[in-house]
């Protein structure tokens, strides 16, 4: 009879620590509020990864935009180079053209000199050699800086002698002063003084 009752009590305190067991068990086992927030959890950390992805695919893409844009700056620069010298080039030939009637010019002149001609023929064919030159010139936009007579300027005058305390106007010209489209290219070699008196038909 004890041993029987011994028997009971074991076998009760053998379910009562699996019971004990099962229930801690499940206790750890995850809620349905909490299944789903690791659910939420791990949907957060797969559009984080896609997320992550679809960057590293932009820059990729972007990356490779670079690269093609920077080939094609070179590509560019390249070719506005050359255009820039194959202009310059064309430019010079175009110059070098027009002045060859000026070089025959000039030959003409010499053989002119060298068989004895008249000292009016020589300086004709010397003044017929400056306006042509000067025609090409004007042609590409040179211009002579105004002289004797114009108010002084140093943007476009270099004084380099005066006649008196007076230095408004330019008196006397040394070397001629030339202007390419608008542009200084060389400022004229002037003297400078009062303002020249105005004719008695001018007053």
């Amino acid at each position: 009879m004890t041993s029987h009752c011994a028997d009971k009590n074991q076998e009760s305190t053998s379910e009562h620590i699996t019971e004990s067991l099962e229930s801690e068990v499940e206790t750890k086992e995850s809620t349905p509020a909490q299944a789903e927030e690791q659910q939420d959890a791990l949907r957060d950390e797969v559009d984080w990864a896609a997320k992550c992805a679809e960057q590293e695919q932009v820059i990729t893409d972007l990356a490779a935009q670079l690269a093609r844009l920077r080939a094609d700056f070179d590509n560019y620069r390249r070719r506005t180079k050359n255009e820039i010298e194959e202009i310059t080039s064309r430019a010079g030939e175009k110059l070098i053209t027009k002045m060859l009637p000026v070089l025959d010019n000039l030959d003409r002149a010499c053989n002119a000199t060298e068989q004895g001609g008249s000292l009016e023929s020589i300086t004709a064919g010397i003044e017929l050699v400056r306006r042509g030159l000067l025609d090409i010139l004007a042609a590409e936009g040179l211009e002579e800086v105004p002289g004797v007579g114009a108010p002084f300027d140093p943007y476009i005058h270099e004084a380099v002698d005066r006649s008196d305390d007076a230095t408004t106007h330019v008196v006397a010209v040394y070397q001629k002063g030339y202007k390419l489209a608008g542009r200084v290219l060389r400022a004229a070699m002037v003297k400078v003084g009062p303002e020249p008196a105005a004719d008695s038909d001018g007053q």
